[in-house]
């Protein structure tokens, strides 16, 4: 709710025009790696000396987690996340305190703590701190295993401070309604 709906998002054809880096919107179908050739749907083919490959990323397990695709917000793409926490904080507005709202974010990584704590910014306002739980599902036995040990502990701390839950070592496998 801090920013606009187009805040965030980034224009990729102004800003190549203004790094003086070439644009070409297209898909990638193969990747000849000996002859360091990109093959495109429509561009033909495209030489390279390197190549950094973003894909975006996906939600696991929506399609294999019983009850995932029908019981959950998805993080991607990324729009229908902005327009369903809209949706929620909507009807958590009209129900204000009266609602209680249990949140459970699956995977700890910094994604899954940054929503974590973003969800209860956004709702514990609007339901009040004893009306909402956050609790954050990791498959780890630590989070962000590989960052330092008083970056984990600042962490900790501030997840603390928020009363947000964390669950190790945890593998979802199936989603209800209510659980």
């Amino acid at each position: 709710g801090l920013y606009d709906r187009s805040e965030p998002l980034i224009d990729l054809e102004p800003l190549t025009n203004w790094s003086q880096i070439k644009f070409i919107r297209d898909r990638v179908v193969d990747i000849d790696v000996e002859s360091k050739v990109l093959i495109t749907r429509g561009n033909g083919n495209i030489s390279f000396d390197a190549v950094s490959i973003d894909i975006g990323s996906a939600s696991r397990g929506l399609e294999d987690v019983p009850g995932a695709k029908e019981n959950t917000i998805a993080t991607r793409p990324i729009t229908e996340l902005v327009r369903r926490i809209e949706e929620e904080t909507k009807v958590l507005e009209e129900q204000g305190d009266q609602s209680k709202v249990n949140v459970a974010v699956v995977g700890g990584g910094a994604a899954g703590i940054e929503l974590a704590m973003n969800v209860l910014g956004r709702w514990e306002p609007i339901v009040g701190e004893s009306n909402i739980s956050v609790t954050i599902l990791s498959s780890f036995d630590k989070l962000l295993p590989s960052e330092s040990i008083a970056n984990q502990k600042v962490l900790m701390d501030r997840l603390e401070e928020r009363n947000i839950k964390i669950v190790y070592d945890a593998t979802v496998t199936r989603i209800d309604e209510d659980s």
